[in-house]
């Protein structure tokens, strides 16, 4: 008497179910990549960033020939002073005025004429004094004294 063989042919029927399902999954997913464009035209990502527009505010607009010196006072302690005269800025070092760059001068000039801040933290310091510390901004690094004729 024969046993009948324990491994039990594959059924035709089940392998064209898997090849069906495989090639009904492959269309859908190239089907799905090529209308991904059209899909995120129609259903644009909402976008929840608040949008920032910085402010400005001028303190002061001064005309560049009433400037009559500019000290500077780093925190390291290594200082100088900036002469306006003749329409120029000059370093002042030990009594002698040396010429600076046309182009570096021209940007001084309006830094120290136009003071201009861009978001306000606060009008006074008194408002902000015991948080100045948290901001980074103590002691102030450099500190830089405007005189005006």
């Amino acid at each position: 008497m024969q046993h009948p063989s324990k491994k039990n042919p594959p059924k035709p029927h089940r392998r064209k179910l898997v090849l069906i399902l495989s090639v009904t999954v492959l269309a859908a997913a190239v089907a799905f990549v090529l209308l991904l464009p059209a899909i995120k035209a129609r259903f644009p990502s909402v976008s929840y960033a608040p949008e920032y527009e910085p402010t400005a505010k001028a303190l002061q607009n001064n005309d560049p020939s009433t400037l009559a010196s500019l000290t500077v006072e780093p925190l390291n302690g290594q200082g100088y002073t900036l002469m306006y005269q003749a329409g120029a800025l000059y370093l002042e070092r030990n009594g002698e005025l040396i010429d600076l760059n046309d182009s570096v001068s021209d940007q001084i000039l309006d830094a120290a004429t136009n003071i201009l801040i861009t978001d306000t933290v606060a009008e006074d310091e008194a408002e902000v004094q015991e948080h100045i510390g948290d901001m980074g901004l103590q002691p102030a690094q450099i500190v830089v004294k405007a005189s005006y004729s």
